[in-house]
């Protein structure tokens, strides 16, 4: 991202000023975690304190490392654990009031409500990052095929359903 992307980044995320959404943008950002990581990222696996700074990912294809997470990462999200209104009753890290984990979809309502908060030359001007983060465009530019695939995943059962209509 260049200099005046972040600024409008962290601007956006100033406006919302909510400790979870400072915690989940620092672990996208400052850590790279994909969003599902986020998502499923376990208390367990969370370890923010004075001297311990370390999370241990890997929700998707079972790719679990464990990670470092530098200060820009770490004070949002020992902010929000222990001073943002996490549930502290349930076991994942970023908890939600419709459930006990905040989904992948909710992160990406969160980003609408983000874009929402934008005018339109502040969200123009960082949309490819954004998507980028989000896993829906690879580095280069093209679109994800894996994020798009996980998103429209059928079941089995479904795509047995569809051969079988198309059969006749």
């Amino acid at each position: 991202m260049s200099t005046d992307q972040r600024y409008i980044l962290r601007n956006l995320i100033e406006r919302d000023g909510h400790p979870r959404s400072h915690a989940v943008f620092a672990l996208e950002y400052w850590a790279s975690c994909p969003v599902s990581d986020v998502s499923w990222l376990r208390m367990e696996y969370t370890h923010i304190g004075l001297k311990v700074d370390w999370l241990h990912v890997g929700y998707k294809g079972a790719k679990a490392r464990d990670i470092n997470v530098i200060n820009a990462a770490q004070q949002p999200l020992n902010e929000y654990i222990y001073h943002g209104g996490r549930d502290p009753e349930i076991s994942y890290t970023f908890t939600s009031q419709r459930s006990r984990r905040l989904t992948v979809a909710g992160i990406n309502r969160w980003w609408e409500n983000i874009k929402a908060q934008a005018n339109v030359g502040e969200w123009d001007h960082i949309h490819e990052e954004v998507t980028y983060y989000l896993g829906h465009i690879t580095k280069n530019g093209t679109p994800a095929i894996q994020t798009t695939i996980w998103y429209t995943h059928s079941s089995r059962q479904q795509v047995k359903d569809k051969l079988t209509l198309l059969k006749g």
